[in-house]
This record gives C-alpha cells, structure tokens and sequence, in this order.
C-alpha cells in the first residue's frame, strides 16, 4: 500500500468513527469541550465529517481515480482550520476546544498534500508503432499510447532477466550401459542362422 493509500484509509477511519460518534453522542462530546456547545450543530457536523471519512477511505483503492474526494478532504480541512481560528479569534471558543481538531487538519493536509498524485510528464518519441505515436515518462520510463487524451500503457521495463542456468561439461555425462544382466558384455546370439543353413 502506497503512503497516499494508507494515509487516506487512517483518515478515513478515523473521520468515520468521529463523525458517527458526534452523530449518535452528540451530548456528551459537548461536554468534553464548551459548555456552550450546540449538540444539533455537532450531529450535523458529525454525519457531514462521517460522509467525507467515508468517501475519503473508499478512494483510497484508487486515489487517482477517485481524486475528487482527495480534494474535497483537502477543502474541507480548510474551511474548517478557517472557521475554527475565527471562532477562536472571536472569543467563541478556546484554543484547547479546537487543538485537536487543527492538528488533524495540519498533519492528514501535510500528507495528502505530500504525497499527491503527479502528473506524468508524457514526452512524445520518434517511434510510431502500428497503433500511433509512442511517448515515454520522463520521470519512470516505460512505453505508452494515447487514447481519447489517456495515456495507456504499452511496455513497461521489465525486472533484470534471470542467470541462465550453467552450462553442463559433456564429460560429466554417463555412457549407456551395454553390459547384460549378469555383468557380461552381450554376445550376439548364431543359433537362428545355423538352424537356417542346416
């Protein structure tokens, strides 16, 4: 699994669980922050925070695929780094009701950010094979053909071949064996012919 892969599974995951425990534990959540906290307000940040989580842990099978919610988790994180300092600005909460939040939002935005899919720089090559043009990545190699504006893969470098196995010396190979069963070189049988001449 690839550090873009796992880092939006553990948010996923995580956003998941918070998100459904704000939903259906509204009131006690509040009291672990301001007593002021609205419990309406935090169930419906608590479903939106599941739904991302959960799109966000779905596109990790595929993240180039699926970069929209990759996106979206990167807006999100901030809107709500933005909201959360104004409130804190404004006097409506205080800094250690947001730090857990601001801190999920700094480091899973510093590893999506980090590891961000990158677009391949495609560089056309004077070869035309019997289906078009053929380019080549200019950072990881490898053949490819262009369909519709997508790149399609059409040879990747292979691993380094195998050794070949050694070569056997000939004398090192046993002659047949032309002895008889009892040990003794086999004579070759006259009875037949004397039998055809008597």
């Amino acid at each position: 699994m690839t550090p873009l892969r796992l880092s939006m599974a553990l948010y996923g995951i995580l956003a998941l669980a918070s998100g459904l425990l704000a939903m259906l534990f509204p009131g006690p959540l509040a009291a672990l922050g301001e007593t002021q906290s609205n419990t309406f307000l935090l169930g419906s940040w608590g479903w939106l925070t599941a739904l991302i989580g959960l799109g966000v842990l779905l596109a990790s099978r595929d993240p180039i695929r699926h970069i929209l919610w990759l996106r979206l988790a990167l807006v999100s994180f901030l809107v709500g780094g933005a909201y959360d300092l104004f409130h804190y600005a404004a006097g409506t909460v205080s800094l250690s009701a947001i730090m857990l939040d601001l801190a999920a939002y700094l480091l899973f935005g510093g590893l999506f950010l980090l590891f961000y899919p990158r677009t391949p720089r495609m560089i056309p090559l004077n070869v035309q094979s019997s289906q078009g043009i053929l380019y080549t990545d200019a950072d990881q190699g490898g053949l490819f053909l262009q369909r519709n504006g997508i790149y399609v893969t059409y040879f990747l470098p292979l691993a380094e071949p195998a050794q070949p196995p050694p070569v056997t010396d000939h004398a090192d190979l046993v002659e047949p064996d032309t002895e008889s069963a009892h040990g003794a070189p086999a004579e070759p049988s006259l009875t037949d012919d004397a039998e055809d001449r008597a």
